[in-house]
């Protein structure tokens, strides 16, 4: 793949799932001590998990996922081996997918000796509500027990779904059940964020400003995200200030506390543009800013000489600019920027953990990329590797082994488009629309748009083979091994009727092949299109004929009938004539 790209997550967005894994990964640091000495193959997966946990608990998550890859063949006499594996991904940010199915491992296995099922539910639960499957989460965590954790998950996937009240009873019981728990105040004030709270989603945003007080020693962050939900702009204050004053700098509270008053026009802006790398411990070096923020804080500068400065440094910027239309705390996109030109794009809107477009830049223009494409079967995706000649116009796509290429500047694809986050002007910073109804592309219209497409050879191994289309019928096929041209195919109504081969490489077209030519029920000949042409290979071959020495007379001739049965004829003197024959009989 062409693009390292890593993605990026606020430690803050992902709390409430990192402390699931962190509690039952400590759980399991104590485990439960005195369990029975086991033999064989038991004896061996506690001996995998045990190596697993003692490289967690050395923070080496890589080390653990490669551990228990090894201990698979242990999988069925050990859920915690699969449950660990599911978590070392999880930690990895590994393809939910791949998550799902350690933990589907760990469930149907159904040995447990240091964690339960219940664990394994809450980060079933936690993929699925990754994967927008919300009703396939509660239906999970129907057997993840009853707890804290649970309760929050419930929150969270019910937050996403169109039934308010199921929602706000939700919450009204967790609120009831887990006062001193600050998890459900923070989805409350998610959840409440775009709205205007009224009747029920009003009284529960007053419980939780009343247990305000209490919770922020635990959960310091709640102070500017109750901000929006207080009427009484001096407590507002007051909790920002306080928060501030503790050492708090999430990047969000610089809008809060701008909003406020709190900070002024500079001070947001040199804290806006002096952001720290994602998070303590990120292997990134780069700054992360979000739209909503960059946003937030524009539409909040008063006077021109703020605007014109954040505009200058925006030009400027480096670094990764996230997007999270949803609000689930998983961006869905990342645009990279180099002194503030974009260099690279990738979106992943299901966040199954898989990109689905991946975009290289080159002097801020899309020069190519790679696309999730549906499979024929639609059983699977393949990865199409794109090629622009000048964005929106195409120079290349090769998906699966096959390259299409349209005439220049014939086929537009435009699967981004571009905005700008501080309005219009020289110093505008563009910014790649996260945009899930982008085109999509098939095999079918690449076909149609291609004027030349090339495939591995099948007659020479390493050669290229081109055929030449025209409105998705081939005219002619060439194929070639290195720079040597081996093999010419020509086409009649678009099925292969003639060949010629240099089959012993050495410059000279020695080998003569005719193909068997169907015939519909009226009599005319078939059209073949390329796509069939691509699938399944050449057509059936009717007759060969070799001549070796190059005196222009044919030494062997082969003919294949329908059924297998082949011919072989050979002129012995060389007198155009076969002498000898040989049959070779099919089915």
């Amino acid at each position: 793949m062409f693009l390292e790209m890593r993605r990026h997550r606020r430690l803050e967005g992902r709390a409430p799932v990192l402390r699931i894994v962190f509690v039952f990964c400590c759980a399991a640091s104590f485990g439960v001590a005195g369990y029975a000495q086991q033999r064989g193959e038991a004896a061996a997966a506690e001996r995998y998990a045990a190596w697993a946990l003692d490289a967690i608990s050395r923070n080496r998550w890589g080390e653990a996922e490669e551990a228990l890859e090894r201990a698979a063949d242990y999988a069925d006499v050990s859920s915690d081996l699969s449950y660990l594996l599911a978590t070392a991904r999880f930690h990895q940010n590994r393809p939910q997918r791949e998550i799902l199915e350690a933990l589907g491992r760990a469930l149907e296995a159904n040995r447990w000796n240091r964690y339960r099922p219940e664990a394994a539910r809450l980060l079933e639960a936690t993929c699925l509500i990754r994967l927008h499957a919300y009703s396939e989460a509660l239906q999970s965590l129907v057997r993840a027990g009853e707890n804290a954790d649970a309760a929050c998950l419930r929150l969270t996937a019910l937050r996403f779904l169109p039934d308010r009240a199921r929602f706000q009873d939700m919450m009204t019981q967790t609120l009831a059940r887990y006062p001193d728990n600050p998890r459900p105040v923070e989805i409350l004030f998610a959840y409440a964020a775009d709205k205007l709270p009224q009747g029920n989603d009003a009284a529960l945003i007053d419980i939780a400003l009343k247990r305000l007080p209490f919770l922020l020693d635990s959960e310091p962050s709640l102070a500017y995200k109750a901000a929006p939900f207080l009427r009484n702009s001096t407590d507002a204050r007051r909790y920002i200030t306080a928060y501030r004053a503790m050492g708090g700098n999430a990047p969000e509270a610089i809008s809060a506390a701008l909003r406020l008053g709190v900070i002024g026009e500079d001070d947001a802006l040199e804290e806006l543009f002096a952001l720290p790398p994602i998070a303590a411990g990120s292997e990134s070096t780069e700054p992360v800013l979000t739209r909503s923020l960059v946003e937030s804080v524009w539409s909040l500068l008063r006077n021109d000489a703020g605007r014109d400065r954040f505009s200058r440094n925006l030009s400027r910027f480096s670094g990764v600019i996230t997007e999270d239309r949803d609000g689930d705390g998983y961006p869905e996109s990342e645009t990279r920027y180099r002194d503030g030109l974009i260099q690279s794009y990738a979106s992943d809107f299901d966040q199954d953990g898989v990109w689905d477009l991946q975009i290289a830049f080159s002097g801020g223009f899309p020069v190519r990329g790679e696309m999730a494409v549906s499979t024929e079967t639609g059983s699977g995706r393949a990865a199409a590797s794109l090629s622009w000649e000048q964005y929106p116009a195409l120079f290349r796509v090769e998906l699966e082994g096959v390259a299409y290429i349209p005439r220049p500047k014939d086929f537009s694809f435009a699967p981004i488009r571009f905005s700008s986050l501080t309005g219009e002007g020289p110093a505008a910073l563009l910014f790649v629309d996260a945009d899930t109804y982008f085109p999509r592309l098939t095999k079918r219209a690449l076909i149609a748009s291609a004027y030349m497409v090339e495939r591995p050879g099948g007659d020479f191994k390493g050669a290229v083979e081109r055929i030449e289309v025209n409105r998705s019928i081939p005219l002619r096929a060439s194929e070639w091994l290195d720079s040597q041209l081996v093999s010419v195919t020509e086409f009649i109504s678009g099925r292969p009727s003639v060949q010629r081969l240099d089959l012993d490489l050495d410059g000279r077209m020695e080998t003569v092949r005719r193909f068997r030519t169907a015939r519909t029920d009226s009599g005319d000949a078939e059209f073949f299109l390329l796509e069939n042409v691509v699938s399944s290979g050449a057509a059936a071959i009717e007759s060969s004929e070799s001549d070796w020495d190059g005196d222009g007379i044919y030494e062997i001739r082969e003919v294949y009938a329908p059924d297998g049965t082949i011919t072989r004829s050979w002129d012995m003197d060389r007198d155009g004539i076969q002498e000898f024959t040989e049959i070779e009989w099919g089915d």
